[in-house]
Order: C-alpha cells, then sequence, then structure tokens
C-alpha cells in the first residue's frame, strides 16, 4: 500500500475513534442534563411547586427517555395532580424499563387503590412486598391491609398490617 493511502486509512481510524468518543461523552453529558433536571424537577415538587416541577421533569424525560427513575416521578406528580390515566402511564413506562422496581410498584399500587381497583392494588402491593431487595416491604403490606379493609376481607387485612 503507498504511504500515502495507509496515512488516510490511519487517520479515519483515528476520526472514527474521535467521533466515537465523542458521542459517548455527548450521550453521558445529555444523561447528566436529564440527571439534573429531574433533580431541579423533583425538588420544585417536594417545594410545593408540584407544576414547575412537572416542567423540568418533562423535559429530563425528553432528554432520558429510558430513565424509569424520571417515569416514576412524572407518574407521582401526575398523581398528586389528579391526572390519573398520565399517571398510569408513567407507572407503566417506568416498569417496562425496570420490571423490578417495586417502589414504583407499590405507588401505582396506591393510585389503583385511590381509583378504587382494589384487586390491581393488591396485584402491585404484592409484587412489591415480594422482592427480597425492596428496602420498605413494610409500605406495600401496609396498603395491602388497607385495601383488604376497603374489601371487607378483615382477617386479611391484619394479617398485611402485621408483616414487616
Amino acid at each position: 500500500m503507498p504511504l500515502r493511502t495507509t496515512t488516510i486509512i490511519a487517520i479515519s481510524i483515528i476520526l472514527s475513534m474521535l467521533s466515537a468518543g465523542c458521542a459517548i461523552t455527548m450521550s453521558a453529558t445529555t444523561k447528566d442534563k436529564a440527571a439534573a433536571m429531574e433533580e431541579m424537577g423533583t425538588s420544585l415538587v417536594l417545594e410545593g411547586s408540584p407544576r414547575e416541577g412537572l416542567v423540568y421533569l418533562l423535559n429530563a424525560a425528553d432528554l432520558d427517555p429510558s430513565s424509569p427513575s424520571i417515569q416514576h416521578n412524572l407518574a407521582l406528580v401526575y398523581q398528586n395532580l389528579g391526572e390519573y390515566n398520565l399517571s398510569l402511564q408513567h407507572f407503566q413506562k417506568a416498569i417496562s424499563l425496570n420490571p423490578d422496581f417495586s417502589e414504583a410498584f407499590n405507588n401505582m399500587g396506591v393510585l389503583y387503590s385511590q381509583l378504587k381497583e382494589w384487586d390491581l392494588a393488591i396485584q402491585c402491593f404484592q409484587k412489591a412486598a415480594s422482592d427480597i431487595l425492596y428496602k420498605t416491604p413494610h409500605f406495600a403490606y401496609h396498603n395491602m391491609g388497607l385495601v383488604y379493609f376497603q374489601k371487607g376481607e378483615y382477617t386479611n387485612a391484619i394479617e398485611n398490617y402485621q408483616k414487616k
């Protein structure tokens, strides 16, 4: 191969490697921006500005649509705003992105409880409580107890209230 062809191939390889590196950096930067937007949105919601926080969370979701955490936070905000269909959609998306997202299952169960969809709520709470890694299974058991109480199944309610 002539020297010139070898040089062109070498430069092409170097440029390919650099552009691949830039793509990785840009991706990380986009994820960092999404994380910052999510944090700002969550902070605003916690400070009592859910609609303003929602704007940040929606921007975060645009930047990182594969984040189950962002989808979960969107679901919680929509739930608090009474937008139950939107909330359910975002809970489902969070769970589809992370099928072991027990906190999302528990919170989706709370939403189903608000909608008086007792059996769907119980399924969500059972899924959350059955996760050995779920840090707060007592929330799911307590919520399940509340649902069983609403259904008039008092023995099941007491059993779940007593679980940890």
